[in-house]
């Protein structure tokens, strides 16, 4: 199922566009030139594709979430800009998976 899911994801990004697995069920996208709001919008009709496709043997529709996280926006070392991302993709389970979340406010702002 992660093969085809990342094929799915191939043919839906553009050439400068990188996928990646990230661990175990996890991948991790980079979309260069590609503000959070756009990113949102590229999860989530990946988040559509993969729930409408008919994975053979698997019964149910395949969900998964996603959680965006923009630089330098939410980080401006690598390591900051994926903490960012997992944790709005902890967000996106805690709210009933499925979902794509976008990381919250970047570190040091103000309320």
């Amino acid at each position: 199922m992660l093969r085809q899911i990342s094929r799915l994801f191939e043919q839906h990004l553009r050439k400068p566009d990188v996928l990646c697995r990230y661990g175990g069920e996890e991948f991790a996208l980079l979309l260069p030139e590609t503000t959070g709001e756009r990113a949102l919008v590229v999860a989530e009709k990946l988040r559509q594709i993969v729930s409408s496709f008919p994975f053979p043997g698997i019964p149910r529709p395949v969900t998964f979430s996603a959680g965006i996280a923009d630089f330098p926006k939410h980080g401006r070392s690598r390591d900051e800009v994926v903490q960012a991302a997992d944790a709005a993709l902890y967000s996106a389970k805690q709210a009933g998976r499925d979902r794509v979340c976008a990381a919250g406010e970047p570190r040091g702002a103000s309320v």
